[in-house]
């Protein structure tokens, strides 16, 4: 291989792991929050492990929080998306009930 090739391949493996180390996962600083509309409801430690039922108005949903991941494990509403969308643990992650104009999102 040549010296290029080389300081090309040794820059794309630095630039990948850059935003872990500066975006790493670590857990024990992770917080939920859960907002009906504009209103935070809710926060949680990621690290809790519960089951917590949100009521507003008419609107119930369950959520699970569990090795360091939570997801929608019931609701009222009609369609249920949220119920089947995948359980999120990283920062960014969200989970949407559009009916209940419900938001959980990772810190």
């Amino acid at each position: 291989m040549k010296k290029i090739e080389l300081i090309i391949i040794g820059l794309i493996l630095l630039f990948s792991i850059i935003p872990s180390l500066l975006f790493g996962n670590n857990s024990s600083k992770k917080i939920i929050e859960v907002k009906v509309g504009k209103n935070v409801i809710k926060t949680f430690d990621i690290n809790e492990s519960i089951i917590y039922t949100i009521e507003v108005d008419d609107m119930k949903n369950t959520i699970q929080i569990e090795n360091g991941s939570i997801k929608v494990i019931d609701a009222n509403c009609n369609d249920k998306l949220c119920v089947h969308q995948k359980e999120a643990k990283k920062i960014g992650d969200t989970i949407i009930c559009l009916p209940h104009k419900m938001q959980i999102n990772i810190k």
